[in-house]
């Protein structure tokens, strides 16, 4: 049998500071073997909380700061845009298609007064939400189908139309473990809401469970991949199983690059062939930092 060649495209990942006081970086890495490539572009944030503080698309990503959103052209790992925002609680930044999108408003946690921006370079629009509940821990954001969708830990979820700022809010049943409070939500393509291992239709807010046990579902280069207490499971687009790995193992975070599946398990990583199911190692990055892989 030959041996699979890999694509030689750079993996892209946060490395999280072992102490608060510290800025996040974002750094290049090879494939497989997960080496750092050139220098690292700091970003000013002594504490990222959370998957809605940023998001990619189309080889941007755009991060929150303290007081402002920057978006950064992963190849050149530059700042491209900065959007200055003083005093206004940003809750998350995602973007809506190329767009650059934030909810503001998080200055304490018994805030109710939300705002909804649509950025780009010489512009931004503001639009005010009605009707939103405190954003109180825990909560997460997911972009789709022209709504920002807001999970909560009572199992209802808010929808926020980006055009309007008109809020409706939706009880799917509840799929968690008795005692677990956290929904990470996270947008599937095709209409689908991803929450934990539930998918849900935004259109009928039908729902299917897709994988028990799973805490995050992600839609990545034509899959939806599941990972959480039960290892990793791997559907097709049309959300028809293609492959198990790692059954039993605790998975922290998922990444899928040019066909190879990486799980993080504390520090190391361990990686997969996804067509083959072959499994290629375990590697711990050259760096003492904690790394996700973002892109």
């Amino acid at each position: 049998m030959g041996v699979r060649q890999f694509s030689a495209s750079l993996l892209l990942a946060l490395l999280w500071p072992n102490t608060p006081a510290q800025p996040l970086r974002l750094q290049h890495f090879t494939p497989v073997s997960m080496r750092p490539v050139g220098s690292p572009i700091k970003i000013d944030y002594s504490w990222f909380y959370g998957e809605q503080n940023y998001a990619t698309t189309n080889g941007s990503i755009v991060v929150r700061l303290p007081n402002a959103i920057d978006v950064i052209d992963e190849s050149s790992l530059r700042v491209t845009e900065r959007y200055v925002f003083r005093h206004k609680g940003t809750c998350g930044v995602a973007f809506d298609g190329t767009t650059v999108v934030a909810l503001t408003g998080c200055l304490t946690a018994t805030s109710k007064r939300f705002t909804l921006w649509r950025l780009a370079p010489g512009s931004r629009r503001a639009v005010a939400v009605s009707h939103l509940r405190p954003l109180t821990w825990p909560v997460s954001f997911a972009i789709g189908d022209g709504m920002w969708f807001i999970a909560r830990g009572d199992g209802t979820v808010d929808a926020v139309n980006l055009e309007t700022g008109r809020v409706t809010t939706h009880r799917p049943r509840r799929t968690l473990a008795k005692g677990r409070g956290a929904v990470v939500a996270s947008w599937l393509g095709e209409h689908r809401l991803g929450l934990n291992g539930t998918v849900v239709d935004v259109r009928t807010w039908h729902k299917r469970t897709l994988a028990l046990g799973a805490e995050r579902l992600d839609a990545i280069d034509g899959y939806v991949i599941a990972h959480g207490t039960n290892g990793i499971t791997v559907f097709d687009d049309s959300l028809d199983l293609f492959r198990r790995l790692a059954p039993g193992r605790v998975i922290d975070r998922v990444a899928l690059s040019d066909g190879v599946v990486y799980a993080q398990i504390g520090l190391a990583w361990d990686e997969w062939d996804l067509r083959t199911g072959r499994h290629l190692g375990l590697v711990l990055p050259e760096t003492p930092w904690l790394l996700q892989i973002v892109s």
